[in-house]
């Protein structure tokens, strides 16, 4: 492992830490650039931790365990490398957990889970290929295993099981279909013995459903729709506790797409949160879905109606939500959502706002 970075002493608070894709030059990315948002003073504080800035490490997913920012890679390629942040010292560290080359399992979800960590597989194959490999990182021993399933057969042999959101409830974490190429099933590893089994729930196998993102609201997962494919903008609410999902468009018209790519929670609500333009798109609306009274509604909160915000990622602290731009395309706006007042502020954080940092996952520490 090699480790970069500085120690601060006492660790950094109340922060946000922001992290990039990687820096291929097909996302015109700048450097493998991390942001620290500090709530405290209002300010994203940029470091590259002594990284190569030309190196195309892979990353697309974290997860936190004890204050240390696990970095999920990609794999496949010899620069692709895990990496490890400790808040507290400050110190990010590259790994490959003792591979010369990361192996390619199409790894694009971690899930922590007590203290070890879960690699999920965003896919299987194509050619009837169902093998599924999930990484296993202790994260006491920093040590990296692997466990190989054969998902079962499905319909058309010639497509493959898509997750595009996982989510954890208990022991079990749900990764959730995107598609309907395999028949709408769900496949749920259950992290108390390592076993994996699959399911539909009883879903129509035909229908495109595209959730892309999911978050969980006491034993139930909200499964959110992208795009309004021949799902029509329909959630799922899965009910863990009755192995039941339901199908609700919540009143929303079929024929916007409102491109909710990342959501938050605060107390009851669950706020899902607009990404990128598109045609027929929804104009900026957020969705404000109330658990208590299952109903949902849309509102801007002010947001500019033709600004491409591109936030891809939303994280919670207290009753405030801050929305991460991923691209520059509206010059690196925040959006900064006070669920209070039920007011949008867009600020920059004093990011540069002609840099690509293509930031795409987020952690509140």
């Amino acid at each position: 492992m090699g480790q970069l970075g500085w120690v601060w002493f006492g660790g950094m608070r109340e922060r946000i830490y922001i992290f990039p894709s990687s820096s291929t030059a097909g996302e015109g990315a700048t450097g493998n650039i991390i942001g620290s948002l500090n709530i405290l003073t209002g300010n994203v504080e940029i470091n590259d931790y002594g990284l190569d800035s030309t190196a195309a490490y892979g990353w697309i997913d974290t997860a936190i365990v004890d204050k240390r920012i696990y970095i999920l890679t990609r794999g496949g390629r010899q620069s692709d490398s895990f990496a490890i942040l400790d808040t507290v010292t400050g110190i990010l560290t590259l790994t490959k957990f003792g591979f010369s080359t990361v192996p390619f399992y199409n790894w694009s979800h971690i899930v922590a889970a007590g203290s070890k960590l879960y690699c999920i597989p965003v896919s299987t194959f194509l050619n009837d290929d169902r093998t599924f490999v999930i990484g296993i990182i202790d994260s006491v021993t920093d040590t990296l295993t692997t466990k190989t399933f054969t998902l079962p057969p499905i319909t058309n042999p010639n497509s493959l099981y898509q997750f595009r959101t996982v989510s954890l409830i208990g022991t079990k974490i749900y990764c959730i279909p995107l598609r309907s190429s395999a028949d709408n099933l769900f496949a749920i590893f259950d992290t108390a013995d390592e076993t994996i089994s699959t399911s539909s729930f009883n879903l129509q196998p035909e229908i495109d459903h595209v959730w892309f993102n999911s978050i969980v609201f006491n034993t139930k997962i909200y499964c959110i729709p992208s795009t309004n494919q021949s799902g029509g903008n329909a959630f799922g609410i899965l009910n863990t506790e009755t192995n039941t999902i339901s199908i609700t468009s919540f009143g929303l018209s079929s024929g916007v797409n409102y491109r909710w790519f990342a959501s938050a929670k605060v107390d009851t609500k669950i706020y899902l949160v607009p990404s990128q333009k598109s045609a027929n798109n929804d104009d900026n609306l957020f969705g404000l879905l109330d658990t208590t009274t299952n109903t949902l509604t849309t509102t801007t909160f002010g947001a500019d109606s033709s600004a491409d915000y591109s936030w891809t990622d939303a994280v919670s602290v207290d009753s405030t939500i801050y929305c991460i731009p991923r691209f520059n395309l509206a010059g690196n706006l925040f959006g900064v959502l006070d669920t209070t007042t039920n007011t949008l502020t867009t600020t920059t954080f004093g990011a540069d706002p002609s840099v690509n940092y293509s930031w795409i996952s987020a952690q509140f520490v």
